[in-house]
């Protein structure tokens, strides 16, 4: 029985619903409109966890941002690619020459020079652009892995969403069917007119919850459509059932996989030989870069008549370096290597222990959701047939048969919560090891008899 505390804090409940004008309006009849009809976005298409992982890898903006800035890239090789530092210069000078004797002659001087690079700036120019590309290339992997255990945990919330949708409509089937026992009751005289009033109070309840429920769940298949970059018209109906939990494998393993496969590791890695190179190019650039040459000269004597002569010479010239000598650049480049080894170093040390958290968290969900029975969940229906049955026969009074109601509701739930909590913990768990803990999880082995019709 339930306690007459219990009792009475329901019936002072109902009454002040009774006051309300949502619950006024809640008696007549009215036909069941989910959030999504209302929104009038429809059912959408079915889409597996697989397509739904293709559609994000080939579509998503995300992925396309991260593309165009790997781009980049390609704009520092081609800046390492010139074989000297600066284009070669031509000089030509010429003008008269006079003699003492008052006559000229023409001049005329050609010269032809090139800086070039002797410690080594060229080949250190083509290594920071390799360095660099690798960074790129480590920041669209981790851009996409990112997304990827992002759509994985976006998935399995609008597959918990989905059944928190059917939960919350069943509840209100039972509802309304309760109000109309209740209905036939009164008129039979069997129960009090209060507890029909109670009836239609569960009924507004239940119909409110069902909408909060369709709108949750079109909210996260709405977010998916975001996510993978979706062009139809509606958001994607995600297909399969809740996977069964599985406790995470051995933390020593998980740490094995995520030292070769962590996306965060190894853009840290690569953010730190990129500096590097930076800071041994700044430094080589600190010497002087020489300019080479070869100078032509014809020269004319109006002392002897206009007697020609020709000069070849070679040249050299030398920066001498005093005053600058890349001190800014070092500088900076040293500060962005001690920030990258410090971050290097901060994921390298914890990256242990948040594996270990991260499966702790998915082997706790899993406990969680087989401490209740497998059955739970789909004898929700039946809990409910057999409360409306008692109701009926006048084995049990609206009040308890509420109670009961509720208690069922909060052990579903509750199991519901644990799969979110669980689905979470594993999309935590992927993103830190960098590969899929299990890779048949796909939803693809099992399909669920009561898939919503497209």
């Amino acid at each position: 029985m339930v306690p007459k505390s219990v009792l009475s804090g329901m019936v002072n409940m109902t009454l002040m619903l009774l006051h309300s004008p949502s619950i006024a309006r809640a008696e007549a009849p009215s036909p069941d409109m989910s959030a999504t009809q209302a929104i009038g976005e429809g059912r959408g298409r079915k889409i597996s966890l697989t397509q739904a992982l293709v559609h994000a890898a080939e579509r998503s903006p995300l992925v396309a941002q991260a593309k165009a800035e790997a781009s980049r890239s390609q704009a520092v090789r081609a800046a390492a690619a010139p074989i000297f530092p600066a284009n070669p210069q031509v000089t030509v000078s010429m003008g008269p020459r006079f003699g003492a004797s008052g006559g000229s002659a023409m001049d005329v001087a050609v010269s032809l020079s090139q800086r070039i690079w002797v410690a080594g700036e060229r080949g250190l120019t083509g290594a920071r652009a390799t360095a660099f590309t690798q960074l790129a290339n480590a920041r669209l992997a981790q851009v996409t892995w990112n997304l990827h255990w992002r759509v994985h945990a976006t998935f399995h919330r609008a597959l918990v969403m989905r059944e928190r949708a059917r939960v919350a409509s069943r509840l209100l089937t039972f509802a309304e069917r309760l109000g109309a026992i209740a209905a036939a009751k009164v008129k039979a005289g069997e129960i009090s007119p209060l507890q029909q009033r109670l009836a239609s109070a569960e009924v507004a309840q239940a119909r409110q919850a069902k909408i909060a429920a369709d709108g949750a769940y079109l909210t996260v298949r709405l977010g998916l459509a975001e996510l993978i970059g979706w062009t139809g018209q509606r958001p994607p109906v995600p297909t399969g059932v809740l996977d069964a939990p599985r406790v995470a494998p051995k933390a020593a393993s998980l740490f094995a996989i995520a030292r070769k496969r962590a996306p965060a590791l190894k853009q840290f890695r690569a953010a730190k030989r990129e500096v590097q190179t930076r800071l041994t190019l700044a430094k080589r650039r600190a010497w002087p870069t020489p300019t080479v040459g070869i100078q032509y000269q014809r020269e004319s004597d109006p002392s002897t008549g206009g007697t020609e002569s020709s000069i070849v010479l070679a040249t050299l010239s030398v920066q001498l370096p005093l005053w600058q000598r890349m001190q800014g650049a070092r500088a900076h480049t040293a500060a962005d290597l001690r920030v990258a080894t410090a971050n290097l170093t901060l994921i390298e040390r914890t990256l242990r222990w948040r594996v270990q958290r991260a499966a702790t968290q998915v082997t706790v969900g899993a406990n969680r959701i087989k401490a209740y029975s497998s059955t739970i969940l789909p004898s929700l229906e039946q809990n409910l047939a057999k409360l409306r049955r008692s109701f009926e026969l006048g084995e049990i009074d609206l009040v308890n048969l509420v109670a009961a109601q509720q208690r069922f509701v909060k052990v579903q739930q509750n199991v519901l919560n644990a799969y979110s909590a669980y689905f979470k913990a594993l999309a935590e768990l992927e993103s830190v090891v960098g590969a899929e803990i299990w890779p048949d999880e796909h939803h693809q082995h099992a399909q669920d008899p009561q898939e919503e019709p497209s």
